[in-house]
């Protein structure tokens, strides 16, 4: 707040720009919440936003959100690497120029099986107007329609240790723990095909990587009571039907009341 009350603007600058909260990212960036939109489009003027670099720390940029959506069943031949592929999504499915700024497999190349013609893959785009059009509306790749996701957060869990919170880059423990079968290796290293262990629960029914641990959804819950737009299935804006969580999957009584059952 000190760098941004140095910034004289008497102009265009709004009554109040006032930075709320400060959060610091596993990347060592730095997210800055403002008090309102006209503050941020205030500080991102160009003018504004090198003046604002300058004062608060050295070789300090600004960098632009991502907004990242599954894509489920996009065929193989589909090259993310290639920016004529991205070109041509755009394109097809109505959006902006470089409104896509790159895409990645979910899944290692290597690691799929003999005979696959389909496989899932992450979008990044530039902007949420883009992102929510393909969630709600569907997405074409190589002439394949398939209904995108938004990709959410969720808990950190070091591959390292299998401790929740933290990255290898912070894990203390110098010694792997397998997340398929609980031992002292590397996971990629385990040979023990049929044995599975999970760290997190204690049970030998899984591996520390299965989505459906119970310790893994417990996190997830906790990770969406924290953050409730984690919850969201499209990405917040303006819009008030961004803003609307699907609902939850509706008791059987609720649908069918017992007082309308009727003998067959």
């Amino acid at each position: 707040n000190n760098a941004i009350a140095q910034i004289y603007d008497p102009i265009d600058r709004p009554d109040k720009v006032e930075v709320l909260t400060v959060t610091t990212m596993h990347n060592k960036a730095i997210l800055l919440q403002m008090n309102s939109k006209q503050a941020i489009s205030w500080l991102r003027d160009v003018a504004n936003e090198a003046k604002f670099a300058e004062k608060f720390a050295k070789d300090t940029l600004f960098i632009d959100r991502n907004y990242n959506i599954i894509v489920p069943r996009t065929p193989i031949i589909f090259d993310p690497k290639s920016e004529a592929y991205l070109h041509e999504i755009e394109e097809g499915n109505n959006l902006d120029r470089n409104s896509i700024r790159k895409a990645r497999w979910i899944k290692p190349v290597e690691r799929r099986r003999e005979g696959q013609t389909h496989a899932y893959t992450v979008l990044t785009l530039t902007s949420t107007t883009a992102a929510n059009q393909l969630i709600r509306s569907g997405i074409t790749i190589c002439r394949a329609k398939s209904s995108p996701t938004k990709l959410k957060h969720e808990p950190m869990q070091c591959l390292r240790c299998r401790g929740w919170g933290h990255l290898i880059a912070q894990c203390l423990n110098a010694n792997d723990t397998c997340g398929a079968c609980g031992e002292g290796h590397n996971t990629r290293d385990c040979s023990n095909a049929n044995k599975r262990f999970c760290t997190s629960c204690r049970a030998n029914t899984h591996a520390s990587w299965d989505r459906n641990c119970p310790e893994f959804i417990r996190r997830c819950e906790e990770y969406n009571d924290k953050f409730p737009e984690n919850k969201l299935p499209f990405f917040p804006t303006d819009e008030e039907w961004t803003l609307s969580p699907r609902p939850d999957r509706i008791p059987m009584n609720d649908r069918f009341p017992q007082r309308y059952a009727v003998n067959s």
